[in-house]
């Protein structure tokens, strides 16, 4: 399979056996590849834990940074055709991703594809329970212009990392990216690439569920829009930002301040709209907190974690309902990953 699964991590040595473990099960062909920020300790752990298992195919490089501070220094380690960025906490069907990338090759003008995914809720003492599952939403972004390509993403975000895309253009956009010591990490580790990504060509979705996140362990509190603002480091990084998005599309110098303009209202709106998201979730979590409460009380656990599964997993249901191979995966990560955490 020529494929490279890309996965930083770090102080997780957990996430990786399951890592190995889920890909091994499903066979799969390709080669993975772990950047690990983890403690010398830690790290050396889990490379004699993959050595001593027979893991083929799959590399471990113990070096400290950001995801993408990890891999600028280790690019040259991948060699094949497509690339697929992954968390720790990240796990791809692989039947499906043989699919894509035969539906890939098969479309020359695009340079990604993307699927279907699900964001499963985990929770009890060690997260080792499924409370709820939906779908994770991924765009497409297909539109034959790429400025338009990068309003779309700025004013409907969409995580377009989540796609097996060809390595050269990967390559192009991690080259792009500034060290972690540069440019403040919500550009850094995320957006930038995101956006690099779109300019670089056209991302096709297809109707194939290919990814399960997992939530419920801790995860980074994004600030608020007012709230980067205030910070010097985050609006150098800003300004940094829009220069590179107009070196990399290689704009006539004539059209450089209209774009330019036009570039800065785009990552704006993103900010703008992603603050009144935060917003407004922060007054959902609090409705969500109190009634969960109250339902608790009255019903009991097990009433409340059925009624939170058919109130959001509905669709992610049906969708495991109608599909066999979808729901045998679903049930091995449940019963065989999760579970025995």
């Amino acid at each position: 399979m020529d494929l490279t699964i890309i996965i930083p991590t770090k102080n997780r040595p957990q996430f990786i056996k399951k890592q190995l473990i889920y890909y091994r099960n499903q066979d799969f062909k390709g080669n993975i590849l772990f950047l690990d920020s983890s403690s010398k300790e830690i790290f050396n752990k889990t490379k004699k834990f993959i050595f001593k298992n027979n893991y083929t195919k799959t590399e471990i490089f113990n070096i400290e940074g950001t995801s993408f501070d990890t891999f600028k220094s280790k690019a040259s380690k991948v060699s094949t055709k497509y690339i697929l960025f992954s968390g720790d906490d990240d796990f791809y069907i692989v039947k499906s991703l043989i699919k894509m990338i035969g539906n890939l090759e098969k479309s020359p003008k695009i340079i990604g594809i993307t699927g279907k995914a699900f964001q499963i809720e985990t929770g009890g003492i060690n997260n080792d329970k499924v409370l709820s599952y939906n779908f994770y939403n991924i765009r497409p972004s297909m539109h034959q212009n790429p400025l338009e390509r990068l309003k779309k993403i700025t004013k409907n975000y969409s995580v377009v990392l989540f796609s097996i895309l060809e390595t050269q253009k990967f390559l192009e956009v991690v080259n792009r990216i500034p060290t972690s010591k540069k440019m403040h990490f919500t550009f850094q580790t995320e957006l930038l690439p995101c956006f690099l990504i779109v300019l670089s060509g056209r991302i096709k979705k297809i109707n194939q569920l290919f990814l399960f996140r997992l939530v419920g362990h801790s995860r980074v509190q994004h600030k608020t829009w007012d709230q980067l603002k205030k910070n010097r480091f985050f609006n150098n990084s800003y300004l940094m930002s829009i220069n590179i998005i107009i070196n990399f599309i290689r704009i006539k110098k004539k059209n450089t301040k209209k774009i330019k303009s036009d570039v800065k209202d785009y990552i704006d709106s993103y900010f703008s709209h992603s603050n009144d998201i935060q917003q407004k979730n922060q007054y959902k979590k609090i409705f969500i907190k109190i009634t969960s409460r109250i339902l608790r009380l009255c019903f009991g656990e097990y009433f409340y974690f059925k009624l939170k599964n058919y109130l959001y997993g509905n669709d992610a249901y049906q969708t495991l309902k109608n599909n066999s191979s979808y729901k045998k995966h679903f049930n091995y990560l449940k019963n065989n990953i999760i579970k025995n955490g």
